[in-house]
């Protein structure tokens, strides 16, 4: 009895690991690696089950879906190490050797073998933890007590903007924390709490949604919670199943409510008060040019001092430099992003334009299978700023190429059913307009992955 009971407490002291290593990359003080020192632990505490993973694959126990999958993740890597070596970046330094796609396959393993509900319910309380600094935070009127800014930029000098007043809890940055708020809120729908606690979390991530104001992740979540709100209508309606879901129904009843109260400060607070900033640092900036009311904006690249290649870091030294619209003179790329002038990006469309620049003068092969980045002199700082694509799919096809793009799409599609397509859309639906997913490995991509594996028994 002593035994079975010390294996139980193992089994469940291993998930508290588990949980602690997948959140602390995300923290100030931590970086991605260890995301390295997660994957070793995971295998050895879960070898038992990889290993009659493999027995059944040996014995073709498993489906052909599953064979399906793991000969496309083999063609991937294929391709993927030919396009590397054939067209990827010169080797500068040792980081040179690596690229996103080698953790490709062990972020899947990670998610299937991390989709357990008590890790899950782990990192709830852990994003609530962080949520509860934020509030702190706020309060106090810093953005981070964690982060050395100086004082100006530390200090929250306008309340009247949620956007304005973003808090980092003990993230790098509020986008961090917000895409970790949106993870949260996707999960406590997939595990069962009792009542109580589900209200409870529900409405601190609600605080922390607007605490981060991300208006990526809040779009995503206004939607993802009205197509649940569908889904468990129709189930209340059709099975009479009203006690499965009446938390999580009373919860979007409020949300609509009060945004039926306060839209006019909503739509406000969103438009971050009348002001739409599409700025870009050098050398590249936005400047109004035109008719008196200044509606056209053209695009204007600056030449400031910048240092010798020789200054460059590794990483540096890869970029390319984000040119302008007029600089890059592609007529059918320029009338696209002129065609969205009138919307307010924070700079987004002279970064997705300088990607699709790249993807239309390198279909086939990408950026040879390195990740793809562009550098824009900060001429405050003196340095340069690397820039990512800010949407998953352009980062993806900048990065592989059309083909190797549409292996992966592939896989991902081959793996998308009835039971987990709503938060894999709102994953994908978030992705378009940050880098969400398809870093390799990250936060979001594990968890990704481990909604590509649901399994409800792993959850309920």
């Amino acid at each position: 009895m002593a035994t079975v009971s010390y294996t139980k407490q193992l089994e469940s002291y291993k998930y508290y690991l588990y949980a602690l290593l997948l959140y602390l990359p995300t923290i100030i003080g931590f970086n991605e690696v260890w995301f390295l020192v997660l994957v070793p632990v995971v295998l050895v505490f879960e070898r038992a089950q990889i290993l009659l993973y493999v027995e059944k694959l040996r014995r073709k126990y498993v489906s052909r879906g599953s064979i399906f999958g793991i000969i496309l993740i083999f063609v991937i890597l294929l391709f993927s190490v030919v396009n590397k070596v054939l067209n990827g970046n010169e080797i500068y330094c040792l980081k040179d050797y690596y690229s996103s796609f080698y953790l490709f396959p062990v972020t899947l393993v990670m998610g299937y073998l991390l989709s357990q509900k008590l890790v899950f319910r782990l990192i709830l309380v852990f994003i609530s933890l962080e949520i509860f600094v934020g509030l702190l935070e706020y309060f106090v009127g810093v953005r981070s007590f964690f982060i050395p800014f100086d004082q100006v930029t530390n200090v929250i000098t306008n309340k009247s903007l949620l956007y304005e007043s973003r808090v980092y809890g003990v993230s790098y940055s509020s986008s961090v924390l917000a895409y970790k708020i949106l993870v949260g809120i996707i999960l406590i729908e997939r595990i069962k709490l009792s009542k109580a606690a589900g209200i409870v979390v529900r409405i601190v991530l609600i605080a922390g949604l607007i605490l981060t104001f991300n208006r990526t992740v809040i779009l995503v979540s206004l939607l993802y919670w009205s197509v649940l709100f569908i889904q468990y209508s129709v189930v209340f309606l059709t099975k009479k199943d009203w006690r499965t879901h009446i938390v999580s129904l009373i919860t979007f009843c409020c949300i609509g409510l009060s945004f039926f109260v306060v839209g006019d400060q909503f739509l406000y607070q969103i438009g971050r008060g009348g002001h739409q900033s599409d700025n870009v640092n050098a050398p590249v900036s936005w400047k109004k040019d035109g008719d008196q009311g200044g509606e056209e904006i053209k695009l204007i690249a600056e030449s400031p001092k910048k240092p010798s290649s020789a200054d460059f870091s590794c990483r540096e030294d890869h970029a390319n430099d984000l040119l302008s619209v007029d600089s890059i003179n592609n007529r059918p790329l320029e009338s696209i992003i002129h065609s969205l002038d009138s919307v307010g990006t924070s700079g987004r469309k002279i970064i997705w334009f300088n990607y699709m620049a790249f993807i239309w003068d390198n279909p086939w092969f990408g950026n040879g299978s390195d990740k793809l980045l562009f550098k824009s002199w900060q001429q405050r700082k003196e340095s340069y700023h690397l820039v990512h694509a800010h949407n998953s799919f352009i980062q993806m096809l900048g990065n592989n190429s059309l083909l190797i793009t549409f292996l992966y799409f592939l896989f991902y599609v081959s793996k998308v059913r009835l039971r987990n397509i709503v938060p894999i859309a709102a994953f994908l639906l978030y992705s378009c307009g940050q880098y969400g997913v398809f870093w390799g490995m990250s936060f979001g991509d594990v968890f990704f992955a481990a909604l590509l594996f649901y399994r409800p028994d792993s959850f309920d």
